[in-house]
């Protein structure tokens, strides 16, 4: 089963493009063009990762990229990794996405890198594959021991 990416761009061309590149490396793609419905896809589909444009919306407003950021902190309470895909790059931006809101990745479109996003993508699946599995592990772990403790309590009794 392909992993599944949840790309986040309200512009059509870019939404298109970024589909069309991750979809081709063999990543089933679903995308939102608006917050509101990247949020519920984002909590329904829990994807692997997330590809998110920060400016969401018509205006270079600071509502709009605060939107974005919205969605990223919703994927980090879910631990669900996120690459940041921006026009409107720029280095306090840039530190305050891995600073804040722990991005994987922050790319920006012009010049776009094919190869930087199927990089990053990969590498933030991988990140979130091995945090599921230390997870589990360590569910498992408690598990045993509680079971371990209520086998020793019933023996000692």
């Amino acid at each position: 089963m392909a992993d599944k990416v949840l790309i986040v761009d309200d512009v059509e061309a870019w939404y298109t493009l970024l589909h069309q590149v991750l979809a081709n490396a063999g990543y089933d793609c679903s995308g939102a063009k608006d917050p509101k419905t990247a949020l519920e896809l984002l909590q329904k589909i829990l994807p692997a990762a997330l590809v998110l444009d920060l400016q969401l919306g018509e205006s270079e407003s600071t509502e709009a990229e605060f939107q974005g950021w919205i969605l990223a902190q919703e994927a980090l309470k879910l631990n669900i990794p996120v690459v940041v895909v921006t026009a409107h790059a720029s280095v306090p931006l840039a530190n305050e996405a891995f600073r804040k809101y722990k991005v994987l990745a922050f790319l920006e479109k012009s010049p776009f890198n094919r190869e930087s996003l199927l990089s990053a993508t990969a590498d933030g699946i991988k990140e979130s594959r091995l945090r599921r599995l230390s997870e589990e592990e360590t569910d498992n772990a408690i598990a045993k021991i509680r079971d371990l403790f209520r086998r020793g309590s019933r023996i000692n009794k």
